[in-house]
């Protein structure tokens, strides 16, 4: 992706991928829906920001990271993640749950 600004400081940037790095969301999240669903690809390290509703390659978006960290902070708990690992939570006011494989 572009490089472009993001709100919040550099030193605060919580994973190892640059701020950047292009990243996979649906239309859903875009619209304004919580992400719910979280995954680290394995094959090729891609982080998969989702809704949790749909994982139709036609609601599929790319997006920057940055910009959703911006969105929802709370990525930065999941920024550890090991690839082939995801992440799902009931609504923003639940924690995360890890399923690291």
């Amino acid at each position: 992706m572009s490089s472009h600004p993001h709100k919040f400081e550099k030193k605060a940037w919580p994973f190892n991928d640059p701020e950047n790095v292009a990243a996979i969301s649906c239309r859903h999240v875009l619209d304004g829906h919580p992400i719910l669903r979280v995954s680290h690809d394995d094959d090729d390290g891609c982080w998969q920001l989702l809704c949790g509703d749909t994982y139709s390659s036609a609601d599929a978006r790319v997006v920057c990271l940055g910009c959703m960290l911006e969105q929802d902070p709370s990525l930065a708990e999941l920024a550890d993640l090991p690839l082939g690992s995801g992440a799902d939570r009931e609504s923003l006011l639940q924690p995360w749950a890890r399923e690291v494989n």
